[in-house]
């Protein structure tokens, strides 16, 4: 196979040669492929194609990385005067976000079972399921947990979208949403938020209505072990977009 460099890192094929057992039928003209055929950008244009068939791109997904590439190409000026400008792998993306962002997961101590997870205030050394220590054994005695996971704060969460002027207009529906008697179109018309009200609560515009719903299921077809799914719907926003 041969090739012709564009620079030092990356290579370009541009012809191939077949051996003589393999038939007449593979043997072309490339004389009129040289080093000055294709310009820079064509060669690179190539490149990718080809990093796309090797790793089995989707052809829509090829479509945006190709928009983004020339939109990088269109702002070039401006991103090359930012100091130590580098387009970044996954998990340095994943560290500088975390980093700017004031959400943060708080980590808890979990059964290494899967049994339970431990509270903030629980002092139960063992698993009260399957009787497995919280801790590992530690000649130091310091109690390092068997196993942890964090967690997502809800209540930080929708602090943040109450605080982003965009997001705090969303969650006005609720206060906003005006009930029609004889119809259900929402849980806003149910009795059962409208005792709440009666008692005192939701009297705040942006006092936020949350639902969790939960549903257990096993991983495997024969799994001893059961998981359970919880999910959070936010009955401020609009049905449409919940």
């Amino acid at each position: 196979m041969e090739s012709m460099e564009l620079d030092n890192t990356i290579s370009y094929k541009c012809a191939c040669n077949f051996e003589d057992s393999e038939g007449k039928t593979h043997i072309y003209d490339s004389s009129r492929i040289s080093t000055n055929t294709f310009t820079k950008a064509e060669l690179m244009s190539i490149h990718l194609s080809q990093l796309m068939l090797q790793h089995r791109i989707a052809r829509a997904t090829y479509r945006d990385i190709v928009q983004f590439i020339n939109t990088v190409i269109q702002n070039y000026d401006d991103i090359m005067m930012e100091p130590g400008v580098k387009i970044s792998h996954g998990e340095t993306v994943d560290a500088l976000l975390k980093s700017k962002s004031s959400v943060k997961g708080h980590e808890y101590d979990v059964c290494s079972s899967g049994c339970r997870l431990y509270g903030i205030n629980d002092d139960q050394e063992s698993c009260v399921d399957c009787g497995k220590p919280r801790y590992k054994t530690d000649p130091d005695q310091s109690q390092t947990p068997a196993a942890s996971m964090k967690l997502m704060s809800v209540g930080d969460m929708l602090s943040q979208m109450l605080a982003d002027p965009a997001t705090r207009e969303l969650l006005c529906y609720r206060a906003n949403q005006e009930s029609v008697a004889g119809q259900l179109t929402n849980i806003f018309d149910g009795d059962n938020y409208k005792q709440l009200v009666q008692q005192g609560l939701f009297s705040n515009p942006n006092d936020i209505s949350i639902g969790f719903y939960t549903n257990g299921f096993v991983n495997q077809k024969k799994g001893k072990n059961s998981y359970t799914i919880i999910h959070c719907i936010i009955f401020n926003l609009d049905p449409s977009i919940r």
